[in-house]
């Protein structure tokens, strides 16, 4: 009797931490959608802001391959950042 006592134990603890790593990765996957959408706007302004901008063709197109750069490092850090979360499992 005392082996199903303890089997049903373990079988709760690993339950619950379950429960605790999911929640977890929710937080840390819903922080991470928030910061990926206010990083996304950020993009979209900058982006306008260079459109009605009076400038030469030239001179867009670098600044554009600029801006889109910055914004693509910038995402690659935020996945970067959001891997090592979830895998470290810090909310």
């Amino acid at each position: 009797m005392d082996n199903i006592d303890n089997n049903a134990e373990e079988e709760l603890k690993w339950n619950l931490a379950f429960k605790a790593v999911d929640a977890t990765a929710l937080r840390i996957t819903q922080n991470f959608n928030a910061t990926m959408k206010i990083a996304s706007e950020e993009y979209e302004t900058d982006k306008l802001a260079l459109e009605v901008a009076y400038m030469p063709d030239e001179e867009f197109q670098d600044r554009m391959v600029q801006l889109h750069e910055k914004h693509s490092l910038n995402a690659f850090g935020l996945r970067r950042d959001f891997d090592r979360r979830l895998q470290l499992g810090l909310g």
